[in-house]
C-alpha cells in the first residue's frame, strides 16, 4: 500500500466502549488523527457518532463505514485507522477486531491497540488479500496539535463551556511493571517549554475555551516544573477556565506544598492520584517510584490541609494479595473517606508484567465484592463515614435524616433509598457499616420503596454483593 497520491486519505476513529465515553469533560478528541491529518483528508469518528448509540447500533454505524470503504476504497489514497488514544485502550478490541475481521480492502491502522497488539491485529490480514492490514508507527506527541474551531465546536461541552484536549507532556519516566506508557513511548519521556505550554493555553482561551482536559500520562512527574506551569496559568488569571486531569497525578508531587496550593489556585476540578497500593511489597512488585507508605500519608494530609476537591484514589487488586491485604487497604482509605476507583490489575502485552509468574490467591468473585466494597466507601465518602467503624452506622442513620425500627430479625431502615445508579452503592455501604456493628458477616440488605431491610439470614454468598 503507498499513502503517496493525488488522492485523499480517509481517517477513521474507531469506537470503543470505555468510562471515558461516557462524560463531556473526558471525551476523547481524535487528536492522534489531527496530528496527522493534512488538506483534504476525511475524518470520521465513530466515538462522537456512537456516542448515544446502544450497542447495536455502534456495530450497524461500523458496518455502514465497512460498507463505505468496502465498496469505494479506489476513491482514497489511503485508509487509515486509529484504535487507541489513551494506554488503558490497550485491550479495547469489540469493535476493531470485528472491523478487521470484514475490511477486504488494504488499510492502515494505529494507535495504543496496534503499537502494544502488533501480532493480534497482523493475524486479521484477509485471506482475500496478501497483508492487507499495514501498521503504522504511531506518533503520540501530540503536545503541539492544533485543534480546528470546527472541532471545538462540534464536541461534548463542559456546563455549555467549549472544551479542549492537550498535554504538556511526552511519554512518563517511570516504568511501572503493569503500566503500557514506556511500550508507547519506548521509554522515554520529555516535557514541553513551560511558556511555550502557557502559550497554548492562553490561544485556546482567546478562542473560548473554558474546559482544558490534560491528557498526559504523568504530567506532574517533574513537579517543580509543573509548579512553574501552574504559577504561569495563574499570573495569565484566565476567568472561568477550569482543569482537568484525565490520568494521575504522582502521589509524590502531593509532599510539594506549593504544588498543593496551585492545584487549588489554578482551578483543577479533578485530581486523580495512581497510589495503586499501601503495602510495601505489591508496589515493589510491580515497580512503582515509591514504596513508603509515609509517601500516601503525606499526600492525604495535604490534600485535606489544602482543600483540593475532585480527589479519586486509583487502587489496584488481583496481583497475588490475599483478601486480607486488599481489607486492610480498604479500611485505610475508608478511614480518610477517600473517593476511591479500583481496578482489577490487567495483564498488557508487551509489559513487564505480562511475563511476571505469579499466583492470584482470589476468585473473581471475591474480587467483585472487594471492588463493590471500594465503590461503597467512594459513595460514603461525602458522609465523613468510616464504614468500617462500629459506630458508622448509627452515624450515617444520626446525620441524614434516617428512622430504625426491627421487625421480627430484620432492621428496617427509613428515608432515602434510591441514588440512581449508585443506589447499590448505598446497599454495599449498609451492609458493611451493619456488620461493622454486629459483627457480622453474613448480611442481606433489601431495598424497596417502603425502606431497606436488612437480615443475617445468608442467601446466595457472594452473589448478594452488588
Amino acid at each position: 500500500m503507498d499513502l503517496k497520491s493525488n488522492k485523499n486519505r480517509l481517517l477513521i476513529q474507531m469506537q470503543y466502549d470505555a468510562s471515558t465515553n461516557k462524560y463531556p469533560m473526558s471525551f476523547p478528541l481524535p487528536m492522534l488523527l489531527l496530528n496527522i491529518k493534512q488538506d483534504g483528508d476525511e475524518l470520521v469518528d465513530l466515538i462522537l457518532e456512537c456516542k448515544d448509540k446502544n450497542k447495536a447500533g455502534k456495530f450497524e454505524s461500523v458496518d455502514n463505514l465497512l460498507n463505505k470503504i468496502n465498496t469505494s476504497w479506489d476513491t482514497y489514497s489511503g485508509v487509515i485507522v486509529n484504535m487507541g488514544e489513551y494506554p488503558a485502550d490497550a485491550d479495547r478490541y469489540e469493535y476493531f477486531e470485528y472491523f478487521l475481521d470484514n475490511i477486504k480492502v488494504p488499510i492502515f491502522v494505529m494507535g495504543t491497540y496496534p503499537t502494544i497488539n502488533r501480532e493480534r491485529v497482523l493475524s486479521f490480514n484477509s485471506s482475500l488479500a496478501e497483508s492487507n492490514i499495514s501498521i503504522l508507527e504511531t506518533d503520540f506527541n501530540i503536545t503541539d496539535v492544533y485543534i480546528p474551531d470546527e472541532y471545538l465546536e462540534s464536541y461534548p461541552m463542559v456546563g455549555g463551556k467549549k472544551r479542549a484536549v492537550m498535554k504538556i507532556t511526552w511519554g512518563c519516566p517511570q516504568h511501572c511493571k503493569m503500566c503500557p506508557v514506556p511500550a508507547l513511548y519506548n521509554g522515554k519521556y520529555k516535557y514541553c517549554g513551560v511558556d511555550v505550554s502557557v502559550a497554548r493555553v492562553r490561544d485556546l482561551y482567546n478562542r473560548g475555551v473554558r474546559f482544558i482536559t490534560f491528557t498526559d500520562d504523568n504530567i506532574s512527574s517533574a513537579d517543580k516544573r509543573f509548579v512553574k506551569f501552574m504559577e504561569k496559568v495563574k499570573k495569565e488569571n484566565f476567568k472561568g477556565l477550569k482543569l482537568h486531569s484525565q490520568e494521575g497525578f504522582e502521589v509524590t508531587a502531593f509532599s510539594n506544598e506549593d504544588f498543593c496550593r496551585l492545584l487549588v489556585e489554578t482551578k483543577w476540578v479533578t485530581v486523580k492520584l495512581g497510589v495503586e497500593n499501601i503495602k510495601e511489597d505489591f508496589l515493589k512488585k510491580i515497580g512503582k517510584y515509591f514504596f513508603d507508605f509515609n509517601s500516601i500519608d503525606t499526600a492525604i494530609k495535604n490534600i485535606k490541609k489544602y482543600n483540593i476537591k475532585g480527589v479519586r484514589f486509583f487502587f489496584l487488586i488481583g496481583l497475588d494479595e490475599t483478601e486480607e491485604d486488599v481489607l486492610e487497604n480498604l479500611k485505610y482509605f475508608s478511614k480518610h473517606h477517600v473517593e476511591l476507583r479500583t481496578n482489577i490489575i490487567r495483564k498488557y502485552k508487551n509489559t513487564e508484567l505480562y511475563d511476571m509468574n505469579y499466583t492470584q490467591k482470589m476468585t473473581p468473585a471475591t474480587m467483585r465484592k472487594l471492588k463493590s466494597m471500594a465503590y461503597a466507601i467512594s459513595w460514603l465518602s461525602p458522609y465523613k463515614v468510616d464504614m468500617f467503624d462500629k459506630n458508622a452506622l448509627d452515624k450515617f442513620i444520626t446525620e441524614n435524616g434516617y428512622t430504625t425500627t426491627t421487625k421480627n430479625d430484620k432492621l428496617v431502615i427509613k428515608g432515602r433509598t434510591k441514588f440512581g445508579f449508585q443506589t447499590n452503592r448505598f446497599k454495599t455501604a449498609l451492609k458493611c457499616m451493619y456488620e461493622s456493628k454486629y459483627n457480622t458477616n453474613d448480611s442481606i440488605v433489601t431495598i424497596s420503596d417502603g425502606g431497606v431491610e436488612i437480615t443475617n439470614k445468608i442467601i446466595g454468598g457472594f452473589d448478594s454483593w452488588v
